[in-house]
């Protein structure tokens, strides 16, 4: 048999369950729960939600999706975004967030003309953002839409913060008579503390 390097068993569960917190942190940061009657920051009362304009190819809906638009166009989307968080000089557009399927079309180029991408242009040329942030929880089957959608918002701890009540905390492990061993890892969190809804701006329809 092959060796590979040295892992601690410890170690591996860790990252297992940290990677599992995060998860479940970002889920019920953007969309809450609502079995314990979490609101999430995608359905907090006074963020602006919206559709997206019309404006890329096909009918209906599909003129929402950003595979059906330009990269002008997408810009356009998110130029909106930024203009409506930041309205009134108040907050600023540090953070974008999306799902996988947006970062994909964002990963093309912002034209036949240049080899760089949408994403590229958006950091160097464009709407400037401090940090853009993957999460399934900004897709269809994880949100409260039902449909694809970005996020724009001021993350500064004074406008919205992650409520953890209780640090995670790892149990000791419990072994089966077979030997089997599980560990129970323990967090308590309360959700998005939301304190100025008009920093967030989503996008929908993406």
């Amino acid at each position: 048999a092959g060796k590979g390097p040295s892992v601690s068993l410890d170690t591996v569960r860790v990252s297992a369950a940290r990677r599992y917190i995060a998860e479940a942190e970002n889920r019920l940061f953007f969309a809450g729960d609502s079995k314990f009657g979490i609101k999430g920051t995608l359905n907090h009362d006074g963020i602006t939600s919206e559709n997206v304009v019309d404006s890329g190819t096909g009918s209906g809906a599909a003129k929402r999706l950003w595979a059906n638009k330009t990269a002008t166009q997408i810009v356009d989307d998110l130029v909106k975004g930024v203009a409506a968080v930041e309205d009134g000089n108040i907050f600023k557009a540090r953070v974008l967030v999306i799902p996988s399927s947006a970062k994909a079309r964002l990963s093309k180029n912002f034209s036949d003309a240049t080899p760089m991408t949408i994403m590229r242009w958006l950091k160097e040329e464009g709407v400037y953002f401090e940090k853009v942030i993957v999460t399934n929880a900004l897709k269809a089957t994880v949100n409260t839409y039902n449909t694809d959608a970005f996020m724009i918002l001021d993350n500064d701890p004074e406008i919205i913060e992650l409520a953890v009540v209780e640090e995670m905390s790892m149990l000791d492990p419990v072994d089966d008579i077979l030997g089997n061993s599980e560990m129970a890892v323990v967090e308590r969190c309360a959700g998005a503390f939301l304190r100025h809804p008009k920093a967030v701006y989503v996008g929908q329809g993406i």
